[in-house]
């Protein structure tokens, strides 16, 4: 039974290569993963602990069920359809194109450790106690390598040749079918061995060493910062692989250079199917797939994009230069100009005193040197040397015809510069003195058409010694790369590609050679290629986000691609992109206080760690409002506050960090003013007083108006009442309420109190009254005032009197209980009257 997982990127590892990079896959076992082969492109297996075998279906990886109590430790394919792996239990299992099964059991159980095939179909395994077994096409066949040893790795030239590791610091040799101990101090076990040849292999284990034979004797070769190696791999002559705890070696042309990973992981085995495509085991199920990555590409806006960009150099210090022109109606119209970049993200044009140059052709940044061709106003093809970092310039064209045109330049690592150009026929010049004085050389071996002019060096680049020049000969329409070890004798690769234009190659910091270019079958498209083996062979490189119609120039700085691009060149249409992407950067922004609504405007104190200004946004501009770094409170609720920074050229955007904003609502204190009545009287208007109001805000501004209400009515008996207060509302404003007293008053009681009623103050008559009331004092020399109440308590009609008779009509009033109330003299007497 197989259970499938496919492929899902989890974690990435920093790649020493440029364009492929390594990516963890989830796995489907957290089982170590000892050994790992391909037996073919996309068919591959991995074996390891408590019978851990996966499969590789050329989508994911499967596991391969029903080989448990099992302990693998190699597998091995002799061919498409015919594989070997053995156990820790002695068990060798075949593999016959469909499914594993047992075929061999070592006698005894003895412990096997090693497995290697011969191209002949023979194999053998090895393990404890010295045993090993020889596979000679058809059977398996015991036997014992004279030691009592435990062999971890093995490698055989023939069934009379080869090598096993032991412990000890020793290795046994097997030569002309006899073994033997060799002796290699400081050693201790080689974990693993990988011969190239039978004189020349490799060895870690037990150390930190990486230890070489070269058909003599072994010796340390490099020297790791791991603690321990485990495994060591090699795809040919130039590309191998190391690993160990927490460390990943990558060899190139002879030069080792390592990588930091996560300590914790170990890489126990390693398997490339050519220089871009590989997978890597190791324990706790890990799975690493290096592969060529996408490309991330992004324009650079700081390079103007009016002027066509011809070339991109850097120096040995990392610093790029890119030289271009703008184009005018005549050369003389033209304008050239020359930018630098320190880090690949903020580039500035330089001020140079090269303003005839009319058409820039190529540069070529060295150490303290830069050298540039190009066309003046004068239509003089000229080379400029600059030793101030581009300020100034003389000319550096001794030998050179004046009309000479430079095409591209390249340096080898002894600091010779070759130049090609073309004056009616192609030129190869060298210089010994970095442009002072040019040489021009004879080659051999390019194709010489009948019309020399039919010939045409094009892009040239330098690889250590060896020289690489793209070619063109357009009377038989052949375009091919050649290379020289000495720039007079040249031979050409046969894998580039006859319908492609290759503009400019370039040679990245690790050896890659790069070539970009345009198709011509199918009209111009843009293309670039990377070499990892000088040449041999080539890998396409992802540019399909940019689908430009040349790509005039390839750079790098470290792991990062540069590439000048004309779009469109009858419209003068030009970009120059990159990969580089700017430094990240992260926002420290602390948790807000709350605020109360009616609160003053506070500053904002998030930091980015670029020292870029931080930009800020509220989630709800009714809660607050944000003006540069302030905020200011526009009401009580919740907002969140986003505190971001987008980036610059030397920054990624840094990721948004948000904290939540509360307001409280303002507290508005509301009380009402104290009143008293007469009872039977009808409640006064009670009138709220409001504190604490917030900007400008008033009572008009409430969603909903507090009321003052009491229990007291025009029944209610004498006595002190409370105003209540309630029913404010407001999405701002939080109620404090101060309730008030209504006074109920008996007027009765209170005339009663003072005067002795027996004698009337007034005579009221006709009592019930229809139309008209006669009022007439008691007394002589009496005065006051007479008040009519209805039978609401409402004051419907006041009138003053002397001593003598007066009526009041009460004809239209309605029938019903009137109360007259008769004031003199401070006195009271109240009188009430039915109206008919």
């Amino acid at each position: 039974m197989i259970r499938s997982i496919f492929l899902f990127p989890v974690l990435m590892i920093l790649p020493f290569n440029i364009y492929a990079q390594w990516t963890e896959v989830a796995s489907p076992t957290e089982n170590i993963i000892y050994d790992i082969t391909f037996s073919t492109h996309d068919q591959g297996w991995a074996v390891g602990l408590e019978g851990t075998m996966l499969h590789y279906n050329g989508v994911g990886w499967e596991v391969y069920d029903g080989l448990a109590g099992n302990s693998f430790n190699r597998v091995v394919f002799e061919a498409e359809n015919e594989g070997w792996a053995i156990t820790g239990e002695g068990k060798i299992f075949r593999y016959d194109g469909n499914t594993w099964s047992p075929d061999f059991t070592a006698t005894g159980g003895k412990g096997l450790y090693t497995l290697y095939f011969l191209d002949s179909g023979e194999g053998y395994a090895t393990g404890a106690d010295g045993y090993l077994a020889y596979y000679d096409g058809t059977k398996w066949i015991e036997g014992n390598v004279g030691f009592d040893v435990t062999t971890l790795s093995s490698y055989f030239t023939d069934n009379k040749n080869g090598w096993l590791s032991g412990g000890a610091g020793e290795v046994f040799q097997f030569k002309d079918s006899v073994w033997s101990r060799v002796a290699i101090p400081g050693a201790g076990a080689f974990f693993e061995m990988k011969f190239l040849s039978p004189d020349n292999g490799y060895g870690v284990g037990f150390g930190n060493a990486v230890w070489h034979y070269d058909g003599n004797s072994w010796g340390i070769e490099y020297e790791s910062e791991s603690s321990i190696l485990l495994d060591i791999y090699f795809l040919d002559e130039n590309h191998g692989w190391a690993s160990g705890q927490g460390s990943l070696l990558t060899y190139q042309y002879g030069v080792w250079k390592e990588e930091n990973m996560d300590p914790n992981r170990e890489i126990w085995d390693f398997h490339f199917t050519d220089p871009y495509h590989g997978w890597a085991v190791g324990g706790d199920g890990l799975l690493l797939q290096y592969a060529p990555e996408p490309l991330d590409w992004q324009p650079i806006n700081e390079i103007s994009s009016d002027f066509y960009i011809t070339e991109i150099s850097r120096n040995p210090n990392g610093e790029l230069y890119a030289i271009g022109y703008r184009e005018g109606v005549l050369i003389a119209d033209g304008e050239a100009a020359l930018y630098k970049s320190s880090d690949g993200l903020i580039w500035e044009r330089v001020l140079w005193d090269l303003d005839e140059l009319s058409i820039a052709r190529t540069i070529l940044a060295m150490q303290g040197v830069l050298l540039v061709s190009g066309v003046d106003k004068d239509f003089n093809f000229r080379v400029y040397k600059s030793v101030d970092d581009g300020l100034s310039w003389t000319v550096s064209s001794t030998g050179m015809s004046s009309q000479t045109s430079v095409q591209r330049m390249a340096a080898d690592e002894n600091g010779i510069v070759y130049a090609i150009s073309k004056h009616f026929e192609p030129e190869f010049y060298r210089s010994d003195d970095l442009g002072d004085s040019w040489t021009l050389i004879t080659t051999n071996g390019f194709p010489v058409p009948a019309n020399p002019a039919d010939g045409d060096f094009v892009s040239i680049a330098a690889v250590g010694t060896k020289l690489f020049v793209f070619h063109i000969e357009s009377e038989n329409n052949v375009n091919a790369v050649y290379t020289s070890t000495d720039g007079t004798n040249w031979t050409v690769l046969g894998n580039t590609w006859e319908e492609s234009y290759i503009v400019d190659m370039h040679v990245a910091e690790n050896g890659f050679l790069y070539a970009s270019g345009a198709t011509l079958d199918e009209g111009l498209k843009g293309f670039v290629y990377v070499s990892a083996d000088q040449g041999n062979s080539w890998q396409l490189v992802d540019t399909d986000d940019l689908n430009g119609t040349a790509y005039v120039s390839i750079a790098t700085l470290g792991s990062e691609l540069f590439l000048s691009e004309a779009s469109d060149i009858i419209n003068h249409e030009y970009q120059v992109y990159t990969t580089l992407k700017g430094l990240t950067q992260n926002i420290d922004f602390a948790a807000l206080p709350s605020k109360t609504y009616g609160d003053a405007t506070f500053e904002l104190s998030a930091t980015a760690s670029s020292g870029l200004s931080v930009e800020y946004q509220s989630s709800n501009p009714e809660v607050a409002t944000v003006t540069g770094n302030s905020i200011n409170i526009a009401g009580a609720g919740v907002t969140t506050i986003t505190a971001s920074q987008p980036g610059n050229a030397s920054f990624q955007e840094a990721g948004s960090v948000e904290q939540r904003l509360t307001v409280d609502k303002a507290t508005l204190n509301v009380s009402v003013t104290n009143v008293s009545r007469d009872k039977g009287e009808i409640n006064p208007v009670f009138a709220l007083v409001y504190e604490g109001w917030v900007n400008d805000d008033n009572v008009e501004d409430l969603d909903a108006v507090p009321t003052a209400s009491t229990l007291a009515d025009m029944s209610s008996p004498a006595g002190t009442y409370a105003i209540s207060i309630s029913g404010g509302m407001d999405n701002d404003y939080q109620f404090s309420y101060t309730e008030g007293i209504l006074t109920v008053t008996d007027v009765e009681e209170v005339i009663t109190g003072l005067e002795d009623y027996s004698t009337k103050i007034m005579d009221v008559f006709p009592n019930p009254v229809s139309s008209r009331l006669r009022l007439i004092p008691g007394q002589a020399d009496v005065s006051g005032w007479v008040v009519v109440h209805n039978s609401t308590g409402a004051v419907i009609k006041n009138q003053k009197f002397g001593n003598r008779m007066f009526e009041m009509d009460f004809s239209s009033y309605p029938a019903g209980i009137y109360v007259i109330k008769v004031v003199s003299a401070g006195k009271f007497t109240v009188y009430r009257v039915v109206k008919e």
